[in-house]
C-alpha cells in the first residue's frame, strides 16, 4: 500500500497531466516485508480472502499449553451456625449397650445356661436350676484392698430364700507376693428377699488361709467384719484386688432364681466420692 501511494505521488509530480494505465497489483509486486500488520486496516481483509489451507490453520484449535501454577488459597469462609445440643450423658446409667464399657461383665464362674439382662430399670440375673450366675463390678484390677471404702447394692425384686453375695478376689498374700491368694466372701445371712445391703459393714469369710491369716474363718467357719479383715491384711501391704463380683449366694435350692439389682454404689478411697450406678432397661 505504501509503495503504491508513493508511486502515485511521484507520477503526479513528474508527469503532470500524463495519464497512467490502471494496473492490478498482486503479491509479486509487493516487496517482502514492506507491508506490516499496522498498515492493514482492521477488518479490511476477511477470512474468505485467504487460501483454504490458511483458513484451516486458523480454524484449527491450538495445542493446550501447560497448566498454570495453583493460585493462592482463598480467604476462610464465615463460621457456620452452631449445631443442635448433644444428648446428655449420665455417667452412672448402665444399659445393655454400655454395661461392658462400665465394667459390668459376666462373672467368670457363671453357668453358661444362666443369663444376664436388663428390664424394668434393673440388672436381671437369671439362674437356671439354681446354677451360678453373677457379674463383675467396675473396680480396676490392682486396687489395694484397703482402698475399698464402700460397696453397697440394692435389689428391686428377688426370689424368696435367695441372696446375692459379694466375692472379692485378692492377690499378693504370699511371701514374697503374689504367690498366694484368697477370695473374700460376703454371704447375706437369713432367708427371704431383702432390699439393700452394705457389704463393707457386713460379715466376711475367706476361701483360703494364706500364712494363717484367716484360720477359723474359712468357708463354714466364723465371720469377720470388714474392719477385722483389713486388720488381718495389715501385714500384707501388697494385697490387691484383681476382681470383684456380685452374684448368686449359697442359699439357692434347685428352683430357677431371678435377681433384680436396681443400684450399686462403690467408693474407692475414704476421701473419694462414691460412684453410684443405676441400671436402665
Amino acid at each position: 500500500m505504501r509503495v503504491v501511494l508513493v508511486a502515485a505521488v511521484v507520477a503526479a509530480l513528474l508527469g503532470g497531466s500524463v495519464a497512467t494505465a490502471a494496473k492490478l497489483i498482486t503479491g509479486k509486486d509487493i516487496k517482502n516485508g514492506s507491508i506490516t500488520a499496522s498498515d492493514i486496516k482492521k477488518g479490511s481483509i476477511g477470512l474468505n480472502r485467504l487460501s483454504k489451507g490458511t483458513q484451516a490453520l486458523i480454524r484449527k484449535a491450538g495445542t493446550p499449553g501447560p497448566a498454570g501454577a495453583a493460585g493462592k488459597n482463598g480467604a476462610n469462609g464465615a463460621n457456620g451456625a452452631n449445631g443442635a445440643p448433644g444428648a446428655s450423658f449420665d455417667p452412672g446409667a448402665v444399659s445393655a449397650q454400655n454395661a461392658p464399657a462400665f465394667g459390668f461383665t459376666r462373672w467368670r464362674d457363671s453357668d453358661k445356661d444362666s443369663s444376664i439382662g436388663f428390664a424394668s430399670n434393673t440388672l436381671v440375673l437369671a439362674s437356671v436350676g439354681g446354677k451360678p450366675i453373677g457379674v463383675n463390678l467396675p473396680i480396676p484390677g490392682g486396687t489395694k484392698v484397703t482402698d475399698l471404702a464402700a460397696l453397697d447394692y440394692a435389689v428391686a425384686a428377688q426370689a424368696p430364700g435367695a441372696a446375692l453375695r459379694v466375692e472379692i478376689f485378692v492377690d499378693g498374700l504370699g511371701n514374697p507376693a503374689p504367690t498366694k491368694y484368697t477370695t473374700l466372701v460376703y454371704d447375706p445371712t437369713g432367708a427371704g428377699p431383702f432390699k439393700s445391703t452394705t457389704a463393707t459393714t457386713a460379715a466376711w469369710w475367706s476361701t483360703q488361709d494364706p500364712d494363717g491369716l484367716f484360720t477359723g474363718f474359712q468357708n463354714g467357719g466364723g465371720r469377720l467384719t470388714w474392719t477385722q479383715v483389713l486388720a488381718k491384711l495389715a501385714s500384707k501391704p501388697e494385697a490387691a484386688i484383681f476382681n470383684v463380683s456380685i452374684g448368686q449366694g449359697s442359699s439357692t435350692g434347685t428352683a430357677d432364681k431371678l435377681y433384680g439389682v436396681s443400684s450399686i454404689d462403690i467408693q474407692l478411697g475414704k476421701s473419694d466420692p462414691k460412684q453410684s450406678y443405676k441400671f436402665v432397661g
